[in-house]
């Protein structure tokens, strides 16, 4: 994986002003010296987090929170550590650059997502003010969308004449080059893609137009009913959840997401204000959307798709991939012929609130489709029900979900457990591991600390105490590695400085490590008790170390006297970091 130059960093480390970060997502207020807020991180009536002048760190009282602009975005926003470097870098107008090749996703994309958003404008504009456009008002409006959606979501229309286009791309001074790599020229004839169309802007989760999905309003148009922006270098079609921009707050706080089918579907329902929507594109959510939503740590799923036949077969598709994954599935069935954008249209923002408490567990909802018309009426239709739900249940990867999802079946069919849950010796794992193998706690927490903490002497107190000799996993030791340079070169030992010399995997790792939240406000102490309990496990290993040479009994009498001597040596020079209390 291609590594950001140092040179880009530094630009863009001068750039960040983390009060101008944080203030576009919350409100700040000055109180005397500081930049005081409600924390977004916990629920409060006294603000607790602090922003203080040109500090490059914020810090809430109340619960902990502590970070850069970096931690800021990746815990607020729910995103990588890759995507908030993006973020900033899009932002500030500091083009990326990398060692080494620079192809395909490392390519800078800032001047791809500036083309994309100066084309939805205009094509927002020709919908509101051509003559062309009023045509495609008028079925908008037909339709039940208003004059106020159109400008909320930047709806516009492509003109049917390649004229018009390209003399907006000319005036603009786009290359060709750049148009096909967008998507906006096909790349064979280098003619307008969309034309003729209503369309809809799609945004990254960052709100960046990365690319558009064109719907036709006249039958006799060619293609189908939607097309969409080919596969390029920004718009990856498997990944993308429509809507996300305008939910990924929501669904990251709340922990809970609502998954519908349409595009018109998931605006309706954001504009009506319900603020953790999403839809996927053009496809059936995958593995990847459900990877995407898992980012952000969602606990609960509601599905509203289609009240028809496909609607409902795609339901138990897409709630079969979110329970496989341990995430909990509930499903609202909307009338044959209905969908969330008729329902709100006919009943209403209340009533589609309502709608919503009756929404149905996953299996329950399962069972009832496979049962309907009599299909369990028969002991063999019940035991096909039965045979087709636990091989399903099987599929899922937590042992606790299968367990309990074995009972519900049983209760559900009223057939005897006996018959149906599986005897399970271990129903939850002995030892909790992430995609990264078990993580030791204590060599974790030390570089939580290192990234976290501005004392000086408490920095100085790690890189004088720990050996990277003592770390056992190799990724943990790598990053010590990398924050002892930064220490002996002067500079920041933070997520931006540490993640620039980190692969893909590392990143990763390091993403992972963020997740646990360190008490800053008992900083000595914290750091104190780590220091010594790895120079006690050192001390240990040595020890028992010597001990296993002596006890095998094949050493002269010379070479044990010698090594008990250097195990009693160890001992007595033990350093004591809790009794140290002076700082410097």
């Amino acid at each position: 994986m291609p590594l950001l130059t140092k040179d880009c960093l530094e630009r863009l480390r001068e750039r960040i002003d983390l009060a101008e970060i944080v203030g576009s997502h919350i409100e700040l207020k000055k109180a005397g010296g500081k930049i005081k807020a409600l924390c977004p991180f916990h629920n409060e009536k006294s603000p607790s987090f602090t922003v203080s002048s040109g500090d490059s760190h914020y810090h809430c009282f109340g619960c902990g929170a502590h970070g850069d602009a970096i931690a800021f975005l990746m815990h607020y926003l729910g995103i990588s550590f890759n995507e908030a470097v993006e973020y900033l870098a899009n932002r500030y107008g500091i083009a990326l650059e990398y060692t080494g090749k620079s192809e395909g996703p490392f390519e800078n994309k800032r001047e791809l997502y500036g083309i994309n958003a100066l084309v939805m404008d205009f094509f927002h504009f020709h919908l509101l003010y051509s003559e062309e456009g009023k045509g495609a008002l008028q079925y908008l409006f037909k339709r039940g969308i208003s004059e106020e959606f159109i400008k909320e979501f930047k709806i516009g229309y492509a003109p049917k004449g390649e004229q018009f286009q390209k003399a907006f791309y000319k005036s603009e001074r786009f290359s060709e080059e750049n148009l096909v790599k967008v998507g906006l020229l096909s790349e064979s004839t280098k003619r307008p893609f969309f034309s003729e169309r209503v369309m809809f802007p799609i945004h990254d989760g960052l709100g960046n137009v990365i690319g558009f999905s064109g719907r036709k309003i006249d039958e006799g148009v060619f293609g189908g009913k939607y097309i969409n922006t080919r596969e390029t270098v920004i718009f990856k079609k498997s990944r993308i959840l429509f809507g996300l921009n305008y939910s990924r707050r929501k669904i990251a706080k709340k922990g809970k997401v609502i998954c519908v089918e349409g595009q018109i579907d998931a605006l309706r329902l954001i504009f009506e204000g319900f603020d953790n929507v999403v839809a996927s594109q053009g496809t059936a959510f995958g593995q990847e959307h459900v990877q995407e939503l898992m980012k952000l740590g969602i606990e609960e799923v509601i599905l509203c798709f289609d009240g028809d036949e496909a609607g409902v077969t795609s339901a138990i598709k897409v709630g079969q991939i979110f329970q496989i994954e341990g995430i909990e599935v509930f499903i609202c069935s909307f009338p044959e012929k209905m969908d969330p954008d008729s329902f709100l249209l006919e009943y209403g923002k209340e009533a589609f609130e309502t709608f919503l408490e009756t929404k149905a567990p996953f299996l329950n909802f399962l069972i009832k489709t496979l049962s309907e018309g009599g299909k369990a009426d028969t002991p063999a239709g019940k035991n096909g029900v039965v045979f087709y739900v636990k091989k399903k249940i099987s599929e899922w990867k937590h042992p606790v979900m299968i367990h309990e999802g074995e009972k519900t079946l049983a209760r559900l069919m009223k057939v005897p457990e006996k018959y149906i849950v599986t005897s399970q010796k271990e129903a939850v794992p002995a030892v909790i591991k992430t995609e990264h193998g078990a993580i030791d706690p204590l060599e974790c927490d030390l570089i939580r600390w290192l990234i976290l903490l501005v004392e000086p002497f408490l920095i100085d107190m790690i890189m004088d105490t720990v050996d990277v000799q003592w770390i056992e996993d190799l990724k943990v030791a790598r990053i010590y590695e990398i924050a002892k340079t930064l220490y002996e070169e002067g500079k920041k030992i933070d997520l931006l400085n540490v993640g620039i010399y980190l692969d893909e995997e590392g990143i990763a790792f390091l993403e992972e490590l963020q997740k646990k939240r360190m008490n800053v406000g008992k900083a000595e102490e914290g750091v104190r008790l780590l220091c010594q309990k790895l120079i006690d496990r050192e001390v240990n290993k040595q020890t028992d170390s010597i001990k296993k040479r002596i006890q095998q009994g094949n050493l002269s009498e010379e070479e044990s006297f010698a090594l008990a001597k250097e195990f009693d040596a160890i001992k007595k020079n033990r350093k004591n970091i809790l009794k140290l209390t002076e700082k410097g």
